[in-house]
């Protein structure tokens, strides 16, 4: 699993490769949420464990598949009464456009006391990003010829 150490808990960001969940998500444009929430297993585990809770507690939900054209991105964001909120890119181009995020300098975010100002990097393939849900975080406009398919979901306790 790879970490990007920004908070003083790590945010994570895995690789997630499942050929056949892929391809069965990009013909029906929907998602299977048990094959989902089966793949994330493993990640909302360690997920849980680096943050003190107990895995038994925690839900993945607001599972949405959404597809994206050039210069546009269709991300709908939920951010109540979760924990944190993720994407997973399904299928991606290295150009496609950076995943950016930011707080505000007098917000107060629990337990990450360190946390930088600001953060951008590229969707790729088969990563999983996932953030606590009091960071705001957008999705740039798909700068790809090609579409940009991605899962949003949440995690709750």
């Amino acid at each position: 699993m790879h970490q990007i150490n920004i908070f003083t808990n790590s945010l994570f960001f895995t690789d997630q490769k499942d050929s056949e969940f892929k391809k069965e998500t990009i013909k029906t444009k929907s998602v299977d949420k048990a094959k989902f929430t089966d793949m994330l297993k493993n990640f909302a585990a360690g997920l849980a464990k680096n943050y003190n809770i107990s895995f038994q507690d925690v839900f993945i939900d607001n599972i949405k598949y959404y597809e994206d054209l050039k210069d546009q991105t269709n991300l709908k964001i939920v951010t109540t009464d979760v924990l944190f909120q993720g994407l997973y890119m399904v299928d991606v181009d290295e150009d496609c456009g950076l995943i950016f995020f930011e707080r505000d300098s007098g917000e107060f975010i629990c337990h990450h006391t360190d946390f930088i100002p600001q953060f951008n990097f590229i969707a790729r393939e088969n990563t999983i990003v996932c953030l606590p849900s009091n960071i705001d975080f957008k999705l740039k406009e798909n700068k790809s010829d090609k579409k940009r398919r991605y899962i949003y979901f949440t995690l709750s306790v």
